[in-house]
């Protein structure tokens, strides 16, 4: 077919022209290789004539043909549009044929397509046509979507996936257009959400409109207070100050309406009570956290705030009463969104949160470290409050200073009386005990992973922010900053329960050993602040490493924890003395425990040791080869990019510390790194970490190195090529590995230097890379004729 003889009008009713491109398109969509490949390169022909994109479109709104085909057919002409719409180039679409296009697009808009990827790639579409010609080429466009928005208010979408879908692109217009293009929006949501009928007369959808209005409402808000200019932030202040009291209103209508006991019986009315109750809240958190300078101050956000406090404990209950029912889920997420009102308030104006200080306190002490709250508690609201706490304790509006009376902010001497006044020294030693002997214990899904993927279980998230969403992190950091600032009652707790800890445990006694295996927990974490109270390296040689030798399978909780804890004192307080009796235990544990996750802590508390200031070279020679044998084993059984990793990183190190004395032990290594690399092809973090350890193997074999050169160049060459995707990642190791090669080659092979021609663009080109360093190297190490005379230092004088 020939569609570049008729001109756009005619081809697109000519349907012989759009029967043909149908056909391509059809195999080009199917998943016959020998249809594919013919149908990709006609398509690849056709994009460039006039006419094209408009029988695309066409094919596109034939409903009568295959997804498939109207599919490809979208993308085509998605693919069309960036490469051809800019009036640039010399196969750019025509204006004529661009007019017409937009006309469809808009025909396209009032249509229903049943298909929602399809409808999605078809308003992808409109947006890249729109980025270009609209307003200027485009004006109708955004009058006539605002005109489809503001009609989809007033209807009642039965499906909530599109009807959220229908709230966030209402929203997103809104962010451009409201208040000043479109001011009758707001209005009108509220009017609806507060349970007005829609324009016309008439009931609409009741409280389904009403709840439908919410989530727009909610989706619009979030939109228009995510500016950030001034002048958007004043106009956003204005829509609050009108919205808040009305949504207030009809938040605390709602919430009294879910409570009350006439509605529990009817359990539909109540979820859907709850359900505007919930976006009602959103909406406000939004209102009252970008809409008022000082929230405390305005009457109804700081009666909202009060509200938030006092109604966590009720929906807690409300949780329990309903946990087997369809309103669990809902009522989870809407104390969820109570806690997450709190935190932000603390976060954004600290101040203003010094009112409810108290209050929040008591709330969640009470239900997360009294056996009030273990009935009625789950894991986030868990978690939430815990960074509550923290989160206070961490407010640098609330920090004094050392000597009080020279404390200038009353807020911050405010905040530091309620807190004195709260957290008494029974109050701490409470949390303590508690955090300890309840929050640091293995649970049942930990042990369950460990049990069933021991990999998993080694793979903690750690760092960042970490400690905001899961709950380990979040004891655990608390922990440590209580204990920073209450060193006293924290510690005399932490004291006590040691004394009560070394004690030998029945190996049967299993909830023993999960009690144990908590406060070596928090000796570990604890290291630096009791360094003075425990003598670790009696501790050491008279109890922990008994308990290393006990092999009952109960027992791995401990073992694993003990050399954790071992790792964590290491580098605080630890005798050399002492360092034999380690590197024994972490050997017979290598080779003798069965457990992965043992074994695999063992080599992170080796690297610990090794990489310590007092680390001693030779004291460590004895043990050298069979560490390196097990470590060895131990990277080859791990299975997970994350665990291979780190083991791979313990070797590393373990050769770049001890040198020349590594070469015999290394030799399995070397002949393992090939395979490894292989298997590493979709993990740029390990081959990094495959290139770091070969630069350490290069520098501490010197001249054997040259066995290796065949392997090491493939891969060098790989990581400084600039037309493969990963040298992004593998570049600046790469070319550290070549610098290493260099200084231990004593001739220059052919293969050398034709290597030496691909990394030389980098030492021309990038300053950082110290150029000066490698020329130098390279006349020292390499033939220095060859050296004067290659084609790379054409151009560079």
């Amino acid at each position: 077919m020939d569609l570049q003889s008729p001109p756009a009008e005619s081809l697109y009713s000519n349907t012989e022209s759009t029967a043909a491109v149908a056909a391509v398109l059809r195999n080009a969509s199917c998943q016959q290789p020998e249809l594919i490949r013919p149908a990709e390169q006609q398509l690849q022909q056709w994009e460039k004539q006039p006419g094209f994109y408009l029988t695309l479109l066409q094919i596109y709104l034939n409903q009568v043909l295959e997804k498939n085909t109207r599919w490809m057919a979208v993308l085509c002409f998605k693919n069309g549009v960036d490469k051809f719409w800019r009036n640039i180039g010399e196969h750019k679409i025509a204006d004529e044929e661009k007019v017409r296009i937009r006309a469809v697009l808009e025909e396209v808009c009032y249509q229903v397509e049943p298909l929602p990827h399809l409808a999605v790639q078809v308003a992808v579409c409109t947006s890249k046509v729109a980025r270009q010609d609209c307003p200027h080429n485009w004006p109708q466009l955004l009058p006539n979507l605002l005109h489809l928005a503001t009609e989809v208010c007033y209807q009642v979408e039965p499906l909530p996936h599109l009807a959220v879908q229908v709230a966030v692109c209402t929203s997103k217009v809104a962010r451009q257009d409201c208040p000043h293009n479109w001011p009758q929006l707001l209005p009108n949501l509220l009017h609806l959400a507060t349970g007005g009928a829609p324009p016309g007369g008439g009931s609409g959808g009741g409280g389904t409109l009403q709840q439908r209005a919410l989530l727009t409402l909610h989706h619009v808000i979030k939109q228009i207070s995510s500016k950030r200019l001034m002048h958007d932030k004043r106009k956003f202040q204005d829509i609050a100050s009108k919205l808040f009291p009305e949504l207030h209103t009809l938040y605390k209508m709602e919430v009294e309406r879910f409570f009350s006991p006439a509605d529990a019986a009817a359990s539909e009315d109540v979820g859907t009570s709850l359900q505007r109750a919930h976006y009602c809240l959103k909406i406000l958190r939004q209102l009252a956290n970008y809409g008022f300078k000082t929230p405390s101050e305005v009457q109804h956000v700081a009666e909202f705030y009060r509200s938030v406090c006092e109604q966590a404990k009720a929906m807690l209950l409300f949780r329990k009463q309903h946990e087997g029912d369809a309103l669990k889920g809902p009522s989870e997420k809407y104390a969820n969104l109570l806690m997450k009102c709190l935190l932000e308030l603390l976060e954004n104006y600290p101040y203003c949160f010094l009112n409810y200080l108290e209050n929040v306190l008591r709330l969640v002490t009470t239900l997360v470290f009294t056996d009030e709250g273990n009935s009625v508690l789950y894991e986030r609201f868990t978690v939430q409050s815990l960074c509550m706490i923290k989160s206070i304790l961490d407010c640098p509006e609330y920090q004094v200073n050392k000597i009080i009376e020279e404390t200038k902010s009353p807020e911050a001497l405010q905040a530091y009386k309620i807190k004195s006044e709260f957290f008494t020294n029974s109050v701490l030693e409470q949390i303590c005990h508690r955090l300890i002997t309840q929050y640091f214990l293995l649970s049942r899904d930990d042990l369950e992973v460990w049990e069933s993927d021991p990999e998993m279980f080694c793979t903690e998230v750690e760092g960042g922010d970490s400690w905001k969403f899961s709950l380990r992190p979040a004891t655990e950091c608390l922990f440590k900053k209580m204990f920073h600032d209450y060193r006293e009652p924290f510690t005399r707790v932490v004291l006590s329960l040691m004394n009560d800890a070394v004690k030998m445990t029945d190996p049967s006694n299993f909830q023993g050993l999960l009690s144990k295996d908590a406060v070596y927990t928090a000796i570990g974490l604890t290291s630096f602040d009791i360094v003075e109270e425990v003598d670790f390296d009696m501790l050491f040689t008279t109890h922990l490493v008994h308990e290393l030798k006990i092999t009952h399978s109960n027992y791995r909780i401990l073992r694993r924890r003990i050399i954790w804890l071992v790792g964590q004192w290491t580098d605080v307080r630890f005798s050399s003395a002492n360092r034999p009796l380690l590197y024994e235990a972490c050997i017979h544990l290598l080779s003798n425990d069965p457990d992965f996750v043992v074994r695999y802590h063992t080599a992170i508390t080796l690297r610990t040791a090794i990489d310590d200031f007092d680390f001693d070279r030779k004291g460590f020679m004895p043990y050298l080869t069979p560490v390196v044998t097990l470590l060895f084993n131990l990277l080859k059984e791990a299975k997970e990019c994350d665990n291979k990793l780190k083991v791979l990183d313990v070797l590393s190190l373990l050769i770049e510390v001890v040198g020349v004395e590594v070469r015999e032990a290394a030799k399995p290594l070397v002949c393992f790194l090939p395979l490894l690399w292989a298997d590493s092809e979709h993990h740029n973090l390990l081959r990094c970490a495959i290139l770091t350890t070969l630069s350490h193997l290069v520098s501490c074999m010197g001249r054997d190195s040259m066995s290796m050169h065949d392997f090491m160049l493939k891969i060098l060459h790989l990581s400084t090529d600039s037309n493969q995707a990963c040298h992004v990642y593998l570049l600046e190791d790469g070319l550290h590995l070549w610098l290493c090669v260099l200084e231990n080659t004593p001739s220059l092979p052919a293969s050398v230097c034709g290597e030496w021609l691909v990394c030389s663009q980098w030492l021309v080109c990038a300053e950082w890379l110290l150029g000066t360093e490698w020329l130098l190297g390279a006349e020292w190490f390499m033939d220095a004729k060859w050296f004067m005379d290659a084609e790379w230092l054409v151009g560079t004088e």
